[in-house]
């Protein structure tokens, strides 16, 4: 998936390089925030629905089958396909098509080049579509970020477009956030995740569906 999202990096950047020298600082701003709410919608209402089924299961004392995590049909079905000389065994003690993580892998990095957070579309994906649990996925998601970051750094930072001072400062407030979010993850249940994640997803959602307006007065 790394090596599909580099790909979807460099496409993505390339887009956003051509919006933002066609429709300027308004038009990058709204193509960004379009972005943004079409995926925070579908993904943060899908992955909610699954915690609030979750926690049902869990109240209900169904405690195991709620922290299962069992691999939805979409998984299950590609888990089915069968290309030779491209069957990888993973650590969901399985085998699936490395061909089938092109796509996602690629989606992902289009989208971190597009809204600067590819874990938005990452962690569910792989979560739902190739049936891995959530610790694995989040853990996954974190080194494809850094394959993304380090390639899509370069691109933008060739045409001026990095503040390296300001990435310095959030940098360092990250390095303490995600070591508290690793922990964080190892301790809470499944479906906990899921839940933080698609309330984050919907919050920001809504900052962005505020600003739409703007930008279109902005671009007349």
């Amino acid at each position: 998936m790394g090596l599909s999202a580099e790909a979807g990096v460099f496409v993505g950047a390339s887009v956003q390089q051509y919006v933002k020298q066609t429709l300027g600082d308004a038009g990058s701003s709204l193509y960004v925030s379009t972005a943004l709410i079409i995926v925070l919608a579908t993904v943060g209402t899908y992955v909610l629905l699954d915690a609030f089924k979750s926690m049902k299961l869990d109240r209900m004392g169904k405690a195991k089958e709620a922290e299962e995590e069992k691999p939805t049909r979409i998984a299950l079905a590609l888990r089915k396909i069968h290309i030779p000389g491209t069957m990888i065994y993973f650590k969901i003690n399985d085998r699936i098509s490395f061909l089938v993580t092109v796509p996602l892998g690629f989606a992902t990095g289009f989208l971190a080049a597009t809204i600067a957070v590819g874990g938005f579309i990452g962690v569910p994906s792989i979560i739902y579509l190739l049936g891995v649990p959530s610790l694995i996925a989040s853990g996954t998601e974190l080194v494809i970020a850094f394959l993304m970051g380090t390639i899509g750094t370069f691109k933008y930072a060739w045409h001026g477009f990095v503040d390296i001072r300001l990435a310095m400062l959030i940098l360092l407030g990250s390095l303490f956030g995600v070591q508290l979010g690793a922990i964080g993850t190892t301790y809470v249940k499944g479906y906990m995740i899921k839940f933080v994640m698609g309330v984050i997803m919907l919050i920001i959602l809504v900052s962005r569906a505020t600003v739409v307006p703007v930008y279109l007065a902005q671009l007349g």
